[in-house]
């Protein structure tokens, strides 16, 4: 009498196995397809490949020297005391229309080319630039 239960109770058993073990293949198949997309994806926009700037040096004020509109983006040269002339790039929205400006960097790439602008920047900082109201 016990075979009968015993033998369905192993068919069960090797079958949900079997599904986990499939399950565990299907989530590491995804994870591997899924890499490369990450990676395009982070080559497609520069900022998420960018690198944090740390807080002491993320912070500055300046005069704006040259100012180059680009679309939906401004990349603005702003003479940083003490170290000279940086290029950072902000969103249009967000560009103050000043001759002096207080810098957020928030991300930096060391080497970012402008398709639209036909010119390179080197180094680049993703900032928030708003009106020196000092």
């Amino acid at each position: 009498m016990r075979i009968p239960f015993v033998l369905p109770l192993a068919l069960f058993a090797a079958c949900a196995c079997q599904r986990r073990q499939q399950a565990a293949e299907h989530s590491a198949a995804a994870a591997r397809n899924s890499a490369p997309a990450a990676s395009s994806s982070a080559a497609l926009n520069p900022f998420a490949a960018a690198t944090p700037v740390a807080e002491p040096n993320s912070r500055f004020a300046g005069r704006i020297v040259q100012r180059l509109d680009a679309g939906s983006y401004v990349y603005l040269e702003v003479d940083k005391p003490g170290s000279g002339p940086t290029w950072v790039v902000t969103a249009e929205a967000l560009a103050p229309d000043a001759d002096r400006v207080v810098v957020h960097v928030i991300k930096r790439v060391e080497q970012f080319e402008s398709k639209r602008l036909k010119r390179t920047f080197a180094p680049l900082g993703f900032a928030v630039v708003r009106k020196d109201e000092s």
